[in-house]
């Protein structure tokens, strides 16, 4: 009998917390753009070509205020406030400009990805590490 409720509670506990998974905001890093077409001459064109997208694949709004992203070399994008509604994306490039819905500007004057390899490490306001994306080159973009 005791052996048929613990797994009574284990499927309660399973069936319980299922929905609330499902429509929770699951925050990724969708791609990176290492290398932007055309040669890299560090102009600020070619810089806001090199960029990263951060997705929300769940269907709640989440606040990324004080979430960062890392690459290998230990440069540190600082999100501003911002609210990324469920099935939203947010891209930040490397570049200078002016920030304008979900877009951002990491306002920096050198290339934040290695062509031939880095990874980049998404973190939450608490420094909990949310998602990895690495790649090795070869290419231009790096599907997470």
């Amino acid at each position: 009998m005791r052996g048929r409720l613990a797994i009574l509670g284990i499927v309660f506990v399973v069936l319980v917390t299922l929905p609330a998974a499902s429509a929770a905001a699951a925050i990724n890093i969708e791609w990176i753009r290492y290398d932007p077409p055309g040669e890299d001459d560090g102009s600020n064109p070619s810089l806001n070509n090199e960029r990263i997208r951060i997705e929300n694949t769940g269907k709640n709004a989440r606040g990324l205020r004080g979430w960062t992203i890392h690459d290998s070399d230990h440069t540190v994008f600082s999100f501003p406030r911002l609210r990324l509604s469920g099935g939203e994306v947010v891209t930040i490039h490397t570049g200078t400009g002016m920030t304008r819905g979900v877009h951002l500007y990491w306002d920096i004057t050198i290339y934040v990805w290695d062509n031939d390899g880095d990874a980049a490490r998404l973190y939450d306001r608490r420094m909990r590490e949310v998602d990895t994306c690495s790649f090795t080159g070869g290419g231009n973009l790096a599907t997470c």
